[in-house]
């Protein structure tokens, strides 16, 4: 289970706002996948 204490979230960046739109989608590293993976189309 994640921490939910203040200083946890705090420290895992997370929260509301404009200042936290880098980890919409639970976690630095879900939002740094997210941002990092190309998606290649098929084309056939």
């Amino acid at each position: 289970m994640r921490g939910l204490t203040s200083a946890t979230k705090k420290s895992r960046g997370l929260g509301k706002g404009y200042g936290y739109s880098k980890t919409i989608g639970g976690s630095r590293h879900a939002a740094w996948r997210r941002n990092n993976t190309v998606q290649m189309r098929r084309r056939r």
